[in-house]
């Protein structure tokens, strides 16, 4: 993965993490739906989506468990991939990833 791959990501888990909040999605139903276990409910942080979501879904499909680890296709599966599941299963539309890293 790229520097810049790796801040457009960071960026895409602060916007996907205070859109879930707008949107009044609980973490718990959202965790439920995605791995089938009961969670405490707390809001949306970068940190935790990032921990809780992407990166089980990044283990499924390339089989690495760290972002650093990643190759430079795994960011648009896992992306793409998690925003049908968000579409399907939330009905939540997230954001397409920053075209490139902002802070």
């Amino acid at each position: 993965m790229t520097n810049a791959q790796r801040g457009a990501l960071h960026r895409w888990f602060d916007t996907v993490s205070s859109l879930l909040n707008d949107q009044g999605v609980d973490q718990a139903v959202a965790l439920k739906k995605l791995s089938e276990r009961e969670a405490i409910t707390f809001n949306w942080t970068a940190a935790g989506f990032k921990e809780n979501v992407f990166k089980p879904c990044l283990q499924a499909v390339s089989g690495v468990n760290s972002t650093e680890n990643m190759d430079n296709n795994d960011i648009d599966v896992v992306v793409a991939g998690l925003q049908r599941w968000a579409a399907s299963e939330l009905q939540v539309v997230l954001p397409d990833l920053p075209k490139e890293q902002s802070k």
